[in-house]
């Protein structure tokens, strides 16, 4: 039986501009880049410097994401 495939990997070209799926690219491998560092570098830090040290830096990572979407993403309310 085949796998699922998701919906918005099938659509989204349809349903979106070309900038728009420009920076979906750019979020994808990003956040795939972010996923493989932090995957290797988490032990690392907690090994060294300990649980405290590891979580408040991954706070701090979160919050600057936070952040940059607050900061850049388009106000659509009141379209």
């Amino acid at each position: 039986m085949p796998q699922p495939v998701c919906v918005g990997a099938m659509f989204s070209v349809v349903l979106t501009d070309s900038e728009t799926e420009a920076a979906k690219g750019i979020a994808v491998a990003a956040s795939r880049v972010g996923s493989a560092a932090s995957t290797f570098r988490l032990p690392v830090v907690e090994d060294s410097y300990g649980t405290t040290t590891a979580l408040g830096g991954c706070v701090v990572v979160l919050l600057l994401g936070g952040f940059v979407c607050w900061a850049w993403a388009p106000e659509t309310s009141r379209e």
